[in-house]
């Protein structure tokens, strides 16, 4: 195994520290020459599944158990097209699988358990969905909520301006345990829907408009499910436009953070950016004044990851670089229209880069450390080469761990040679990067990281045409 160093430029930056680490590579691993997607569910009954997506071919899941030994292949008897998609949503000992034919009212559902025997519900979830949901061909959002399913639906009336939500909760049987319609303000022709998430008896929308009287807004509007009243916080920036806003609640106290790049309108390659964040309470009261962070883009920067040590998560914000691969795109759910489907779904691409950048492309990587009153104690910048990424800016994945969060980033040391590193921070805010001593010929797929315990992750790798998972474990 090849020893990983970082380079040289990290040491200007970060405190440099080899910490106690296992790695564990699965016994077997399984031929793949081609797959459109795949997906890890890790930690079914204590099975790790791997599964493979082909166009007009039947998925097939590979199963692992704790020790990494490949025990079976499975295969889902339905074949995907190039309009499915494909969710999946695990709960403690066992999985669910989503799948909407875009443009059509047909939803599927199976439900996969640890040793990946497959059972249909498309026909009950059908039922639920023509007589609860009106038919909908949109493409729903399912969520396990204290291990219980949830599905919301949203459905756009344009004679009015509004757009419906329903929640609905369902058993084991899918038969409805409680079902809630909320109704809002949303214009079609200026409003986006970013986000939609549930929060106990709640639903928190995120939402951009265009051209109000005040400019253009991000508005924040959360929904009481049992009454229907709303709350609402917005941010405007006059003719600035926002650029991949979100919010990510914070269980621990119930606060929500809220970001998004501010760009202004012309969108040439020398525009100003401004990244926004702010962070507000349950009750969308401003628990700190709103920051916005200057220098997170100059520099070249292609990629600026921030650390909020006040909920211990990285956020990553990227720059609008070109990218040379692309993979399988993944979307928001489509939204609803009183005669059909609105439009296409709002839809985001899922990329990752190589190892060379194209011509005239930001190359840096900004790394800054917020503390709870968002204010930056800790910048710092990797400058790569000007053709070849040292530091991949993406793929990353994070994982806590002991109230610290850990951003996992690629390094490439050649062509064919690369290995994985963690970066954090110590008590008062300095950036540390780990090593971590993965086998450098092989292709780490972070973007399918997934923690298992509090101590240890998951994650596929590929070596030519074979693909096996290699468990990380903290010491």
């Amino acid at each position: 195994m090849k020893k990983l160093c970082l380079l040289a430029g990290l040491f200007l930056f970060f405190c440099v520290n080899v910490y106690a680490q296992k790695i564990q590579y699965s016994r077997q691993t399984f031929g793949m020459m081609y797959s459109d997607d795949m997906q890890l569910v890790a930690n079914i009954k204590g099975h790790h599944h791997v599964l493979c997506f082909n166009l007009n071919k039947k998925p097939a899941i590979y199963i692992f158990n704790e020790h990494l030994q490949l025990l079976a292949k499975k295969e889902i008897d339905r074949k995907l097209g190039s309009n499915a998609d494909v969710r999946l949503i695990p709960f403690n000992d066992f999985y669910l699988l989503y799948v909407h034919l875009n443009g059509t009212f047909l939803h599927e559902l199976y439900r996969i358990d640890a040793e990946g025997n497959v059972t249909p519900l498309t026909n009950l979830f059908q039922q639920f969905v023509d007589k609860e949901l009106n038919k909908s061909m949109s493409t729903l959002q399912l969520f396990n909520r204290g291990n219980k399913l949830y599905i919301v639906a949203h459905t756009y009336y344009d004679r009015i301006k509004k757009m419906g939500s329903s929640v609905a909760q369902l058993d084991k049987e899918l038969n409805p345990v409680l079902i809630r319609k909320v109704l809002y303000d949303f214009n079609g022709d200026v409003d986006v829907l970013r986000q939609a998430d549930l929060s106990g008896n709640f639903l928190l929308i995120l939402k951009t408009s265009k051209g109000t009287e005040e400019g253009n807004a991000l508005d924040l509007v959360k929904i009481d499910l049992a009454d229907g009243q709303l709350l609402s916080h917005s941010f405007f920036i006059g003719s600035h436009i926002y650029t991949n806003p979100a919010f990510r609640f914070n269980e621990k106290d119930s606060s929500l953070l809220v970001y998004a790049t501010v760009q202004d309108p012309s969108y040439s390659a020398a525009s100003k950016r401004t990244v926004l964040v702010n962070q507000l309470d349950y009750n969308l009261h401003e628990l700190t004044p709103a920051n916005l962070l200057k220098s997170q883009f100059r520099t070249n920067t292609a990629a600026t990851y921030l650390l909020f040590e006040g909920a211990s998560l990285w956020l990553n914000l990227q720059n609008n670089i070109r990218l040379q691969k692309e993979v399988r795109s993944q979307s928001f759910p489509g939204i609803e229209g009183e005669d059909g489907l609105l439009g296409s779904n709002r839809t985001r691409k899922n990329v990752t880069t190589g190892y060379f950048t194209g011509s005239n492309q930001p190359t840096a990587i900004r790394f800054t450390v917020l503390n709870k009153e968002l204010k930056a104690v800790n910048d710092s910048v990797i400058e790569n080469k000007e053709r070849v990424y040292d530091i991949q800016p993406r793929p990353f994945a994070q994982f806590s761990y002991r109230n610290k969060a850990y951003l996992f980033l690629i390094q490439n040391f050649s062509s064919n040679s690369r290995g994985l590193f963690a970066i954090s921070s110590d008590n008062n805010g300095k950036l540390i990067s780990k090593d971590i001593a993965v086998f450098d010929k092989y292709e780490y797929l972070l973007t399918k990281m997934q923690a298992v315990k509090k101590d240890y992750v998951i994650l596929p790798y590929t070596y030519k045409n074979e693909v096996g998972l290699v468990k990380i474990t903290i010491e």
